[in-house]
């Protein structure tokens, strides 16, 4: 995502997909490390976006220990208060009742 508006704005990893993808295949193919535990596919979500209207399916793959990963990418816990985030991501954590 590009743009001012944008700009520092904390958003989790995503993509299309395409009929007949598997949710869980394609989001651990954007994470930058592998070894999940359990990986759960979580409701479908409903957003909009200006004029675009889209639906998320979202996709939690929980990871222990947290690994190193590169200097450009940070681990943070969903809802943490220092991190600016989109209504999106406010659905993201209801959907999966993480720190409401």
């Amino acid at each position: 995502m590009k743009g001012p508006i944008l700009r520092g704005l904390w958003l989790p990893a995503f993509t299309e997909l395409l009929d007949g993808d598997c949710p869980i295949r394609v989001a651990t193919e954007l994470a930058p490390v592998s070894g999940f535990d359990l990986p759960v596919v979580g409701p479908i979500i409903r957003h909009s976006i200006t004029y675009r209207r889209i639906e998320v399916v979202p996709v939690l793959l929980p990871i222990s220990p947290t690994p190193v990963v590169a200097a450009t990418w940070q681990w943070v816990t969903a809802g943490q208060s220092d991190f600016a985030t989109s209504s999106l991501m406010e659905k993201l954590q209801k959907a999966f009742n993480t720190n409401k």
